[in-house]
């Protein structure tokens, strides 16, 4: 595991983390975390997680996905994901975690979301309300 397995690059304002690993399991996902704490990521306004070079993931993984929406969510911010490749998509429904943080099919299409007029959905975590 290398934290260049991470690229993470700021676009229109939007903090874009690339994760750049065909598996993404159990391995991966403490150094994810530790590379977006260390960057203060967790603490940006808006970012996008791109899984779309992943063509597995793991429910390890995917649960650290939810620990860093539901972290962002409790500062405020908003978090969105680019899904990953077709074989690796079932397991995002089976989880459910695309009823808690917005999907999208594309980079781009997840980048325009943040202009949209949406309005933000509010998420329960416990007895508390946060904004995604």
């Amino acid at each position: 595991m290398h934290y260049d397995d991470f690229k993470i690059k700021i676009i229109d304002n939007i903090a874009i983390v690339t994760v750049d690993l065909l598996a993404a399991t159990q391995r991966d996902a403490k150094p994810l975390w530790d590379e977006l704490e260390s960057k203060g990521v967790l603490e940006w306004k808006k970012v996008i997680v791109d899984l779309s070079e992943c063509t597995f993931i793991d429910s390890t993984f995917i649960g650290m996905l939810v620990r860093i929406f539901r972290t962002m969510s409790y500062n405020d911010c908003q978090m969105k994901l680019v899904y990953p490749e077709n074989n690796a998509r079932p397991l995002f429904h089976t989880t459910a975690i695309t009823r808690i943080v917005n999907c999208f099919e594309t980079l781009n299409e997840a980048i325009r979301s943040f202009d949209s007029k949406f309005p933000i959905r509010k998420i329960s975590f416990g007895e508390e309300f946060h904004k995604n």
